[in-house]
């Protein structure tokens, strides 16, 4: 999440940063790279729940989006390391995710993806396209709207999987300072002002 200073004069209007680059600048999401990600061609149980993403379906995952490159290496364990939080749209839960070898001669890359973070919808509810968009965004957001976004490994109408990001965060689930509510609010403003292409990123 972006770490815009905040005014101690509330009335002041806070800055948000340079102007996101030009519409025909944009990077967009190629057809190919987002059916990689979504579409039906899937030869493994998709996950609807947290207890459901087992060694065995992220294995297929991150071999699907090429990040498991060797035959030999695979997902030894998926650990649910926080109760999900149910929200309205989607229930989220974060991982810890460690890699075996079946060959001693070839070491886990020690670039594999250590912790995730996967949302599922909520429970008794029916599956969201809201997780396509999702994925849509952080994969086409233009450069500089927020300092870090997530990648993607695995994102279906049932559930996204993808980079957990290290930072603080804010649960609006939770009390929270005000100040962190402010920061949060800004941040995805300037999201939503810039994936609209218009002049409200100054606004």
């Amino acid at each position: 999440m972006a770490s815009d200073t905040i005014p101690d004069d509330h009335t002041s209007k806070p800055s948000l940063g340079a102007a996101p680059p030009p519409l025909g600048n944009r990077k967009r999401v190629q057809q190919d790279e987002w059916n990689q990600l979504f579409c039906s061609d899937i030869d493994f149980e998709v996950p609807t729940s947290a207890g459901m993403l087992d060694a065995e379906t992220l294995t297929h995952m991150l071999r699907r989006v090429g990040v498991l490159t060797s035959h030999v290496v695979t997902v030894a364990s998926v650990t649910c390391t926080r109760a999900p939080k149910q929200g309205l749209l989607s229930e989220l839960s974060f991982f810890d995710v460690e890699y075996v070898s079946s060959d001693e001669s070839v070491p886990v890359p020690t670039h594999l993806p250590r912790k995730l973070a996967g949302k599922f919808p909520p429970v008794g509810s029916e599956a969201s396209s809201g997780f396509a968009v999702e994925s849509i965004v952080y994969r086409g957001m233009p450069d500089g709207i927020i300092q870090k976004r997530p990648r993607v490994y695995f994102c279906d109408p049932n559930c996204v999987i993808m980079e957990q990001l290290e930072g603080v965060s804010c649960d609006l689930f939770e009390e929270q300072p005000p100040e962190r509510v402010r920061t949060t609010l800004q941040s995805l403003a300037k999201l939503h002002a810039a994936l609209w292409g218009g002049k409200e990123v100054h606004d």
